[in-house]
């Protein structure tokens, strides 16, 4: 009896994968757990000294750049030496963000294997949002870095063998590779938030509405920050403190503040994030921008309140029977914390159920057989 053979991926993710920063390193993190009977993942992503991935390199330097824009063109280097350090020849190259597209054209391309490429972002999207790779786009400097970020991910679609989409943002966007992108949401394991652990949230007051995710004004974390918080509500902000606190000086050139009812937590992990999202009754997403938005997906396993923006991605699968919605300003969560004080338990019950049924059409099982439909289409040619 001859052992079943196992199709060999080289990965580039951006991204941790046990305590992951982005949807990046949470969505393979799922894939890897569904898909690793089949394929033999080798991935190269960021530093992560206690990943569970058997074959798994980090990319990292001596030395530190903190210009993300500078930085992002040096990685390229970085994850291709990585990969060929695996010393194998995969049956596929499949980088999970535009930013290390560049890597994965020349890795396939040495190889002589298909290209895949994940669109969970890109810089042409940022750029429409004002979100640049430089400081100043008018400098000579500042276009040519914008514009080489913005060519190396063209180029990686023109060379991928097939695009995978994560919403229909990017398949609107790019329809010029109508011919080779196939959409595939992020999704969701109930069984991860089957058995949360009751804990006690900050705060004294009746309701406890939680904000989980990057600190970043794209969320709308400015907003949070200066929305007037109802008398019986505790708003919780879980990430980085010293990110909130940069946040606010560049933003609003003074200290951050602290005001009733505002309270920082330490963004958390695993079991922990479970337990933080099932613990509130509410959980808040105003994002200005979202390609998918993962966390709005957790949110409903939770079986919490949804608030959200809806806007991109997160318009596929958020809508009126299982969400609020807000405006991305401080009155427009205003009124949304107004709204979710006056829903009875009825209604409560109502949209956290068509919450649940939203989940059952994005599980992972499912997802990743999408995923893998892709990989022998592709070796099959």
């Amino acid at each position: 009896m001859t052992n079943k053979y196992k199709m060999k991926v080289i990965v580039l993710s951006p991204d941790r994968t046990l305590n992951p920063t982005s949807g990046i390193g949470a969505s393979f993190r799922e894939l890897y757990k569904k898909l690793k009977d089949d394929v033999d993942f080798y991935v190269v992503g960021y530093p992560d000294p206690n990943s569970t991935i058997k074959q798994y390199r980090s990319t990292k330097t001596s030395f530190s750049i903190q210009h993300g824009g500078i930085s992002g063109l040096i990685c390229h280097s970085l994850y291709i030496m990585e990969a060929l350090k695996f010393d194998i020849i995969p049956d596929i190259v499949h980088a999970h963000d535009w930013s290390v597209y560049f890597a994965a054209v020349e890795l396939a391309d040495y190889f002589k294997v298909p290209l895949i490429l994940t669109m969970q972002e890109s810089s042409k999207i940022l750029m429409q949002h004002d979100l640049l790779m430089c400081n100043d786009i008018s400098s000579v400097d500042g276009s040519h870095l914008q514009l080489a970020h913005l060519t190396l991910e063209q180029y990686g679609l023109e060379k991928a063998t097939r695009i995978i989409s994560v919403s229909k943002v990017f398949t609107k966007l790019f329809s010029e590779y109508d011919h080779k992108i196939t959409t595939i949401p992020h999704g969701v394991d109930l069984s991860d938030w089957s058995k949360p652990d009751e804990i006690k949230l900050p705060g004294n007051r009746k309701f406890k509405i939680v904000y989980v995710g990057r600190i970043d004004l794209v969320k709308g974390i400015d907003a949070i920050l200066d929305a007037e918080i109802p008398s019986n509500v505790d708003v919780i902000v879980a990430g980085n403190h010293s990110e909130i606190k940069e946040l606010y000086r560049r933003t609003y050139k003074k200290e951050l503040y602290t005001k009733e009812g505002l309270h920082y937590i330490d963004r958390v992990y695993g079991q922990e994030y479970v337990d933080l999202l099932s613990a509130a009754d509410a959980i808040i997403m105003p994002s200005r921008y979202e390609p998918f938005g993962i966390v709005g997906m957790e949110a409903l396993a939770s079986k919490s309140i949804v608030i959200s923006s809806r806007v991109d991605g997160l318009a596929e699968y958020l809508d009126w029977n299982n969400s609020i919605h807000t405006e991305v300003t401080p009155e427009g969560i205003g009124n949304a914390y107004k709204k979710f004080l006056i829903m009875t338990d009825v209604e409560k019950k109502q949209m956290i159920k068509c919450g649940l049924k939203t989940c059952l059409d994005y599980d992972w099982k499912n997802i990743a057989k999408m995923y893998m439909k892709v990989y022998k289409s592709v070796i099959n040619k």
